[in-house]
This record gives C-alpha cells, structure tokens and sequence, in this order.
C-alpha cells in the first residue's frame, strides 16, 4: 500500500436501521463485518468528561478526575467490542491546561501527532472524532477558544463531517438555560464547523443512550485522513503544520506578555527604594517571588517554542521506522522466443557453415568467432536445449581447445 494513499475503510457499509439488542450488541443490516477497527478521537477542554464518555460507553474503568484537574497526561488508546465491532477510542489531554505546567501544549500536540500518524500508517482512518463541550460554561474562555481552534486545525476542514460536538453537563443547568447557550455557540463559534457537516449533540449522564447514539453515528462514517497527518505525511515541518502555528502564536504571545510583566516588577522594584527598609524588605520578597515564578513561564515558554521545532525530526523517524520494506520485486517471465522459422534456421545454417569452412582452411580464431555468434543466435532463437544449440555449444569448444592445443604445439 501506497503510504500516504487513502487507508482502508472502517467498514464497508452502514446498519440501517440500528437494532440495539443490549448494550454493546447491535447488528449491520446490510454490511459485512469489517476487518479494521473503528477508531473515534476525544477531544477538548480537561473537565469536560472525555475519560467518562468512555468509561459509559465502554464500560472500562477509565480513571477520571475532577473539573480542574485531568487524570489523562498522555494519549491512550481503549479497545472494546460495540454492536459487533471493534472500536478504538483514542482519550487526548485537553490543549491550554492551566492546572497542569508540566504538559503544556506542544508536548500534547506531539502525542496527538504520533497517535493519529501510527494509526494512519497502520491503515486506519479516523471514523469520528468526538468534541467535548461543557454546556455550563457561560463564556468562551482561553481553554475553550485554544481547544476549539486546535480541533479545526488538526481535524482539517474536509474531515470536519466526521466531527460531533457534544455538550456536557446538562444537569447543572436549566433546560432553558442550556438551550440559549447552544445556540449562541452554534452562531458565534461553531458556524464554520457545522457548515462543513459538524453535527451536534447533547450527552446526559443518566442517559447512556445518548453517549451510544453518538458511537452509533460515528460508527457509519467513513475512516478519513486528517489534515495534520497529511501535513506531516507531506513533509510539513510540525510547527508549519495549522495546529503548530497556532501554538507558535500563542507562545509568542505569552512570551511578550511575560516579558512585560518583568519590565512592570523591575520598576516596582526600583519604586520601592523611597520605602522604609520594612516595607521594602517585605515588598523585595513578594516582588521577587513572582519574578521567579515569571522567569519559570517565560522559560518554558521559549523552551516549547524550540521544542515544536525539535519534534518534527522525531515524527520523521517514526515514519521512517514505520514504513513497511518495500516489496522485492518478482522475477519477471521471460517472453514467449518467436517461432524458429525456416529464415531464422537458414540464417543459423549459413553462420554454422561458414564457421566449419573457416575452420577447415585453418582460421581458428575467425572460425571460433562466427561459431560463437551462431551459438548465440541459435539460444536466443531456437532454446538451450534445441539440438543445434547444443550441437553448436558443442563445436565452440572442440574449437576452443583446438586453439588451445595448437598453442601448446607452437602450432
């Protein structure tokens, strides 16, 4: 297979309708059973419950932490049977995590990266990917714009018809409540996904069918490529791929903001001189250890900035490691030889006799030279195992020691 041809399919067909006979069986009423997996991305904001939506769906015992803090630091892959078929849900750490320094957003892009490329060299496409959205947020904050503009970037807006936005947490909330929400998120934010065939969707904790009704509809979409592995796929260094330049952005924003922030301190600092040495004192420590808390931001900021550049060469060793050996060629068939034909047989005769007339009248190198050539024309034309193939094969070397003795005779 083609590396960066299109992967294979999930399934080759859809159930219609869905017969749902208990939790995790289900029929296709009109496909046969697929061979590759079905494989459903999770993505957004820490909190939002992308670890629950499996553990409902799945049943596994997913650990799941709170609203503030994720339990998921890196990509991991659960596997499970649902309505007769093998479904693969990839859980991804939320982008812009404030709760966590330690795994900013270049190393979570990396992950999703390797992830979505290992998946695609291994001939699978992605069926759905699931974006997970909290219905109580009143406001679009920094995580959720970071989150929402990183989907469309990774996803890619051919694949966006694959993509479900779920929202969460619709028991915290009014009916009415949620519902204005939504909408105002439908118009003002998720209008240029929905308009390349993002559906929408609402989750209920108490409601497992509304967790499986998504699966099911992921489940009939066909297993696509997105935009970030064709990027990488293409050779588009990780920080020039959509997703990199957004982080690119971000951390040069950061980084300006940081660097403000030191200027502002350092003056504060310098104010604080015309203060009594109490004051100053206590003012010196607080001052200082923000600057220090500053330093530690700005660099890491600086450091996932080269960080990004640096992967790219780590995504290209994996392609390479990856890669399947190329297949060794087959020996090719000889062609059919043309028919010997009374002109190919003459024309052999007349090269034969020649050869032997020569030889009679003493020319043996002339002789050993013409015969060598009717060899050649008799195998090309008549096989190996023609008789006067082998009888010429026969005359090439009488000739050739001849000439070999003669020349031990001084002849």
């Amino acid at each position: 297979m083609n590396f960066w041809s299109a992967p294979r399919l999930g399934h080759s067909g859809r159930c219609n309708p869905w017969s749902l006979t208990a939790v995790g069986e289900a029929c296709f009423a009109d496909s046969a059973e697929p061979k590759e997996p079905i494989i459903i991305v999770l993505l957004g904001v820490t909190g939002t419950g992308k670890s629950t939506f499996i553990k409902q769906v799945t049943g596994i015992d997913v650990p799941i932490g709170d609203n503030l803090e994720s339990l998921t630091n890196q990509v991991n892959t659960y596997k499970a049977t649902l309505f007769g078929k093998q479904v693969w849900f990839i859980d991804t750490p939320g982008f812009n995590d404030t709760n966590n320094v330690e795994r900013s957003d270049t190393v979570v892009l990396e992950a999703v990266s390797k992830e979505l490329l290992k998946q695609h060299q291994d001939g699978h496409g992605v069926n759905g990917v699931i974006y997970l959205h909290k219905i109580t947020d009143d406001k679009m904050y920094g995580s959720n714009l970071q989150n929402l503009r990183m989907l469309q970037a990774v996803v890619g807006e051919k694949s966006l018809r694959n993509v479900t936005i779920a929202t969460t947490k619709w028991d915290m909330v009014s009916l009415s409540e949620g519902e204005n929400r939504e909408t105002q998120l439908k118009e003002k934010y998720w209008g240029p996904l929905t308009v390349y065939g993002a559906k929408v969707a609402r989750i209920r904790r108490e409601d497992k069918n509304s967790y499986l009704d998504i699966v099911k509809d992921a489940m009939k979409n066909m297993g696509l490529t997105l935009e970030i592995v064709e990027e990488i796929g293409n050779g588009t260094p990780l920080e020039n791929t959509k997703a990199g330049q957004i982080l690119l952005e971000s951390v040069k924003r950061l980084t300006e903001a940081l660097r403000r922030e030191m200027k502002d301190l350092a003056d504060e600092l310098k104010s604080t001189k015309e203060a009594n040495q109490k004051d100053m004192k206590h003012l010196e420590d607080i001052l200082g250890q923000q600057k220090q808390q500053l330093e530690r931001q700005l660099t890491q900021a600086e450091r996932d900035r080269e960080l990004l550049r640096r992967n790219f060469d780590d995504l290209k060793r994996q392609l390479e490691e990856r890669k399947q050996p190329p297949p060794q060629p087959q020996p090719q068939p000889q062609p059919p030889r043309p028919p010997p034909g009374p002109d190919r047989r003459a024309q052999f005769k007349v090269m034969e006799n020649e050869a032997t007339r020569l030889f009679v009248e003493g020319h043996m190198r002339s002789a050993h030279s013409l015969m060598s050539q009717a060899l050649h024309h008799a195998t090309t034309y008549f096989g190996a195992n023609d008789p006067d193939t082998i009888r010429t094969r026969q005359n090439v070397t009488n000739i050739s020691v001849y000439i070999g003795g003669s020349a031990d005779r001084g002849g």
